[in-house]
């Protein structure tokens, strides 16, 4: 692997905003390239104003427009943009979450409060949009508290089904006032995004997670997890998400607690996290093994960095979207596009 290129795409201050994070990417059939990201417009919180923002490219991700709003709600909480696009349609379709700005996720947990997650599509590349769809109901159990999407790109299966992973934090039965274990979790779609169900949940203390469809259509997903020390978490399912094999964790793969991408390309399983166990030393991964082993890395920045997302643009080319700085990993967003 080598690095073609870097270009910077959202920095902190930029257009008045606070601070841009939770960077999301994906690549169409005509080589447009979207990347998403949340605007905080106030501090580098999680809560409070929050927008979510992309930036479109036409010929793979060599060159971008500005960046441009999508969605906001004033004072309100708009987050975890997690796109997924639909190769038989040519649909992309975004799954993102709403709280009110007030009431941040230790509320959320503890209290109960509103965290709802929608749905929206464009079926013209990014240049126009449905109305957001609230779809709660469908993905989110009673006693769920916290939810977040993502946050990542979603995958396709071999019937056409669409997958996000997600992950949620459940009400402690004994003592409501406190929050109950987290999981990731799968959400699928069977009608292009319209419709949506609850698939399978994984064991807990287990967070963000990424998916990846192998080329026997099993789904690989992969998980941040809370008390195993420094690794990443792997489910597998042979059912399209509705049920999952046993948790096991990969040694391999150190992280500190923190999200990660994950997408194959030619029978290659491409991996990119802070590999450390600080959030630092953005690193992309190579298995020719379908993750049994990790036997190339290519080290895209040393110092501090924390999220990131994966695509493959039409020319072949990995594009590895991530936050990054000198002293804070939230100062800016970064684009590498990697020869593989």
């Amino acid at each position: 692997m080598k690095v073609i290129s870097k270009q910077l795409l959202f920095d902190e201050g930029e257009k008045g905003v606070h601070t841009y994070r939770i960077p999301t990417i994906i690549c169409t059939k005509n080589n447009v390239v979207m990347v998403f990201a949340e605007a905080r417009h106030i501090d580098q919180g999680d809560a409070g104003q929050i927008d979510i923002v992309y930036k479109r490219s036409e010929d793979g991700g060599k060159t971008f427009g500005e960046i441009k709003t999508l969605l906001s709600n004033g004072k309100d909480t708009l987050g975890n943009p997690a796109p997924i696009y639909d190769k038989q349609n040519n649909r992309i379709v975004l799954l993102h979450c709403f709280n009110y700005g007030h009431l941040g996720e230790h509320i959320i947990r503890t209290k109960g409060a509103t965290r709802d997650i929608y749905a929206l599509y464009s079926d013209d590349e990014g240049v126009t949009w449905s109305e957001p769809t609230n779809i709660t109901k469908q993905v989110k159990h009673h006693d769920w508290r916290w939810y977040a999407t993502g946050p990542n790109h979603g995958v396709q299966m071999d019937s056409g089904r669409l997958i996000m992973t997600c992950n949620h934090n459940e009400e402690n039965i004994e003592d409501k006032l406190t929050t109950g274990d987290t999981h990731s979790h799968i959400i699928y779609s069977d009608d292009h995004g319209i419709n949506w169900h609850i698939g399978a949940k994984a064991v807990g203390k287990t967070n963000e997670c990424c998916s990846v469809k192998l080329p026997n259509n099993q789904l690989l997903v992969n998980m941040r997890t809370h008390d195993r020390g420094n690794v990443r978490g792997i489910i597998k399912s042979n059912d399209e998400g509705e049920t999952i094999d046993e948790f096991y964790i990969d040694p391999n793969l150190v992280c500190p607690v923190c999200q990660a991408s994950i997408i194959d390309y030619n029978n290659l399983l491409i991996f990119s996290n802070p590999d450390s166990t600080e959030r630092e030393n953005m690193t992309v991964k190579i298995s020719d093994d379908f993750g049994v082993s990790w036997k190339e890395s290519l080290v895209l920045h040393k110092n501090a960095a924390a999220y990131s997302d994966l695509a493959i643009n039409n020319d072949d080319k990995a594009l590895c979207v991530y936050e990054n700085g000198e002293e804070r990993p939230y100062q800016r967003i970064t684009l590498a596009t990697i020869e593989i």
